[in-house]
């Protein structure tokens, strides 16, 4: 009877081996090949032989103790810990050894009751008390300390899962108490498996934490370590899980740092407005935090939070309104727990008491309403440091708070922090009592604004911090937004700042009068620098200047606008984010734009060659943006011929739609055109242009359309923002779209590798501006785009293609309310995507799982693409990726998951690009089987054996493990054959009837085509 075989190739070195008894054995040598194919010639072969002590597995030593227990003892009244019929265990004391047996029941096809072996040790002392043991099977070892009446156990320490003879070795510096060594083997049912353990104590040190479980002290419950941590572990379990508690409760916990933190959540609900008190000493470095209950898990709210080294307590206190919150302790330092890790202690308490000052406002209460409700100096004045009590009250007008502030004459300027603690701060009186808060600061005049916020503090509460601010007089504003009520505490803080410097040009910004076109006074001219600001007010501010271009030359004008982005510049950092625009006469046409053309966001304009004549500019702030400028102005001699030096093959009317007659243009060409003024009751101008793809193979074109923006072109400053449209010959199917491209809002169009042929592309205006434009028109050669025709049988996505304007179809969580399609096991279908102008289509499918499965989805497509599984936790605010693939275009991709839980998931599939792919095909399958392959049917005949199972939707590749030991684990090595047929056959007989074969059948799913 073979013990062991093994093969190879000619030239090949193989090796065989096993652990054997003493004896005789026959080493056997022989040709695989057909008959003729080895001769003396060519038969040489050398052989090495090596002997080795075999891996020890258990042996009793003669100190041993044997444990005693019947094998196989079910049910298990010997040392089985807590079970129906009362609590069983073994004494066992320090450098005791003990020889037992595992043994495995079964219960069902699929179930095994496994032995479970109690020891229990009684410690007089604080020891370290490390557990060893030898076992002939897989297993794992703990220490624990039981609770009373089989309350539940906490777990000390416990090991790793260990393979066949491994040795296992846990230890913990425990304080005197009772506390259980246990086992748990993985033996096969029918087979008494050996072991050997042993206990050893050592002295230790106590930790600095001692907790009784006694009085109000509480266990926190979650074993240690828990590697899977559904327990208490707050938004990182699903659902989200806590602990609850009480006010005055004493915590007992444990916690461990391996790969990840520990994170432990507590749940305190506390009915009147108190001040919580959270304090943890730990044997580890320690942070906890007071953090706002949540179910969502999409913007924690921690209210405070802090940290402390182990052995030193950490205490969070903070006044709170009625409501839930957690508590949490986290271990922030993974060598505290040593290597291997340990669980180590921590005693954490809460209690409650009445807020500072119960429930009235603990500082001045200065409101005096009705007598502050309007702006003056008669108001209550207030300085930096200042924190003041209000209300603001319902009424029948809004009520208005006014206070004066006064920057003393001869102190240093101020930067002013002005907190406005309304209902959303935690720890202030206002809390939860419904005001959302609005602050203004104006100067002494009652109307220039200076600042103002409504929802810089936490939560929706203000605060505004000022620029740096001259001595003088202020005037604060306190209101509600949207007519909330309440009370609120006001908190003045200022801190010195360099005074800013006066501007050192000159100002022509004539407030209110340059607020319009029609009444601008300022006039500048070339080579002008001056100053202005945009002022924060009850209306949008706007400067506009005037300026002429004399003649008889023609010039292009440089406008720069040097405001927050530009140091050196008056000023700089002092927030305006400028936009300038230049306008015609009559300011009904804006020539010119620029936002962002500076230093940083600052703004640059240069004109194209302007004629002789009046224009007018305009200089405002993008955003709502406030603040100082320098504006200057540099102009130069240009030469006022502005004629296209290109074709114009524009031929109005006739390319205002498309058709075979529109003008063609090539690879290469330059072209004028433009698109004139919209007449009211008519369309919008549209320029049709149909381009040829040349006979020589696939291109991508590029089509750039210079208009405005490229002072490079004619068309420069003309004023036409462009779009244009790439179609198919047929004028209908669109392949392409660009708004801006190219040079600022300027278009350029790349297109995907298109055949040759015949293509219309269409330019029109963006937001109805008008002016001429330059087309060139460049030809890329490219790789053919792959295609494949999707099954006509297979059902349809549904979605139009492409669904530019349409309603939200299957976008998902990217559309508002999220859409979905539906999908489920063994579906297949046909859909479409695209990917133009910067936009892609993304497709959400929605499958629910009621029970475990594995899952096989198959992705093919005509576009590069990704393909994603994804898990709400609960809804589209909180996604977690469970697995994710990408593709090229044309290759089948596929995602496997062995064993998904049930739930709702998502399917994601989309381009990976954003552009050159118009409407293309994919097709997906989606697949699910069973997680493992079980019930295997074998018989055994006189030649071999056959091993039959149920088929898997999945099409796996089953891979068939054989082995002569019950407790193998499944690898390389012991792979004797693979099929994707639901049944297999071995064979290789057995020998006698005292020889037995062990089978696992394992499934892959390989990289394959869609069928």
């Amino acid at each position: 009877m073979p013990i062991s075989s093994t093969g190879g190739l000619a030239c090949d070195t193989v090796c065989i081996g096993g652990c054997f008894e003493p004896g005789s054995y026959f080493i056997v040598i022989e040709p695989s090949g057909p008959v003729g194919s080895v001769t003396c010639a060519n038969g040489n072969y050398t052989v090495t032989l090596d002997c080795q002590p075999c891996i020890p597995c258990p042996e009793c030593g003669p100190a041993g103790v044997a444990e005693g227990e019947p094998c196989p003892n079910d049910p298990d009244t010997f040392n089985g810990g807590c079970t129906a019929a009362g609590v069983f265990v073994s004494p066992i004391e320090c450098g005791m050894e003990v020889c037992g047996t595992s043994w495995a029941v079964p219960q069902s096809s699929w179930y095994n009751v496994q032995d479970v072996d109690v020891y229990e040790l009684v410690l007089a002392e604080h020891d370290s008390v490390v557990w060893r043991v030898h076992s002939n099977v897989a297993a794992t070892i703990s220490i624990t300390e039981p609770l009373a009446g089989c309350a539940g156990e906490i777990t000390w320490a416990t090991s790793y899962y260990s393979a066949k003879c491994e040795s296992l070795e846990v230890g913990v510096c425990l304080p005197p108490g009772t506390y259980w060594l246990k086992i748990n083997a993985y033996s096969l049912p029918g087979y008494c498996e050996p072991y050997t353990a042993r206990v050893d104590c050592y002295p230790c040190s106590a930790g600095c934490v001692e907790c009784p479980l006694s009085g109000t002290a509480i266990p926190e419950g979650e074993p240690c370590p828990n590697y899977n941590d559904q327990y208490n572990s707050g938004c990182y379990s699903y659902p989200p899980s806590a602990v609850h508690v009480h006010c005055g409760d004493t915590i007992c916990g444990s916690s461990y740092h391996h790969d990840l933190p520990d994170w432990d959540f507590y749940e305190v609900t506390i009915t009147s407005r108190d001040t919580l008190t959270w304090c943890v000493t730990a044997d580890f470095d320690v942070a906890a935090s007071i953090m706002m209950a949540y179910t969502s898990c999409t913007s924690p709210v921690i209210y405070t939070q802090g940290t402390a080294p182990a052995c030193v307590p950490l205490c969070l206190s903070i006044c709170l309104d009625p409501g839930i919150y957690w508590l949490t302790v986290l271990p922030t330092n993974s060598a505290d727990f040593g290597s291997p890790p340990a669980c180590k202690e921590y005693v954490a308490s809460v209690n409650c008491a009445p807020c500072p000052g119960g429930q009235t406002c603990i500082y001045p209460d200065l409101d005096f309403d009705p007598a502050n409700d309007a702006c003056g100096f008669n108001n209550v004045q207030l300085t930096c440091t200042d924190t003041i009590c209000g209300e603001i009250v319902q009424g029948p007008v809004p009520d208005d708070d006014w206070y004066t502030f006064e920057i003393p004459a001869g102190t240093p300027c101020q930067r002013v922090l002005m907190n406005v603690y309304g209902n959303d701060t935690p720890g202030f009186f206002p809390f939860a009592q419904g005001l959302d808060p609005a602050i203004q600061l104006y100067a002494a005049d009652c109307t220039t604004l200076v600042g103002q916020d409504n929802n810089g503090g936490f939560g929706n509460d203000a605060l505004l911090t000022t620029t740096c601010l001259t001595p003088g007089w202020y005037h604060i504003r306190v209101a509600g937004v949207l007519n909330t009520v309440g009370p609120y505490v006001l908190s003045i803080t200022c801190f010195p700042c360099a005074c800013p410097p006066p501007c050192p040009y000159q100002s022509r910004d004539f407030e209110p009068a340059n607020d319009a076109c029609s009444t601008a006074p300022a006039e500048f001219i070339c080579g002008d620098t001056l100053c202005g600001e945009i002022l924060l007010g009850p209306t949008v501010d706007q400067d506009w200047y005037l300026f002429f271009v004399f003649g008889p030359n023609c010039q292009r004008i440089t406008l720069d606008v040097f405001a927050n982005g530009t140091p050196g510049y008056y000023g700089y950092l002092a927030g305006l984010d400028p936009v300038v625009e230049l306008w015609d006469a009559a300011c009904t046409t804006q020539i010119a734009l620029d936002d962002n053309s500076g230093i940083a966001n600052d703004s640059r304009l240069v004109s194209a060659c302007l004629s002789p004549g009046q224009y007018m500019v305009r200089i405002a702030g993008v955003g709502g943006s406030t603040g100082p400028y320098v504006f200057s102005a540099d102009c130069h001699d240009c030469p006022c011929n502005t004629n296209c030096p290109y074709p114009d093959i524009d031929i109005e009317p006739l390319n205002n739609t498309c058709t075979a007659n529109n003008p063609l243009i090539a690879c290469s060409d330059t072209a004028c055109g433009e698109i004139s003024q919209s007449i009211p009751g008519t369309p919008p101008d549209q320029d049709w242009y149909s381009v040829l793809v040349p006979s020589t193979g696939c291109y991508s074109l590029i089509i750039d359309v210079h208009a405005n923006d490229d002072p490079a072109f004619t068309a420069f400053g003309g004023g036409l923002d462009p779009n244009i449209w790439l179609y198919a010959a047929d004028c209908a199917t669109i392949l392409e779209f660009d708004y801006d491209s190219g040079i600022g809002s300027d278009a350029r169009l790349t297109s995907g590798c298109l055949q040759s042929g015949l293509y219309n592309f269409m330019i029109e205006s963006n937001v109805g501006t008008s002016g001429p434009y330059v087309i060139t028109v460049t030809c890329q050669p490219c790789h053919c785009p792959c295609q494949f025709d999707c099954d006509a049988s297979l059902p349809s996505e549904g979605e139009p293609c492409p669904n530019l304007f349409g309603p939200p179809f299957n976008e998902g969580c990217n559309s508002t309310p999220p859409t979905f399609s539906s999908i489920s096991c063994g579906d297949q279908l046909c859909g479409t995507s695209w990917a133009m102008g910067g936009s892609r289509d993304t497709d959400w499918y929605e499958f629910t799982l009621t029970a475990p499965r594995r899952i096989q989805w198959r992705v093919r497509a005509e576009f590069p693409y990704e393909m994603s599984i994804l898990h709400p936790v609960p809804d589209c605010s909180l996604m977690q990726s469970v697995a994710y693939a990408t593709g090229f275009a044309c290759q089948s991709k596929q995602i496997i998951r062995k064993c998904l839980p049930p739930g709702t998931y998502y399917l994601y599939v989309a381009p990976t690009v954003y552009n050159g792919y118009s409407c293309s095909d994919y097709q997906m399958r989606l697949s699910c089987g069973k997680c493992f392959v079980i019930h295997v049917v074998i018989h055994k005949d006189a030649t071999g054996i056959s091993l039959n199972w149920e088929p898997d939707d999945t099409e796996p590749v089953y891979y068939v493990h054989r082995s002569t030991r019950p407790d193998f684990e499944p690898s390389d090595q012991t792979v004797i054959g693979t099929t994707t047929e639901p049944f297999f056959r071995d064979d290789q007989a057995l020998g006698d009837e005292s020889e037995r074969y062990f089978y696992v059948v394992t499934m892959y799913s390989p990289e394959v085509e869609i069928p």
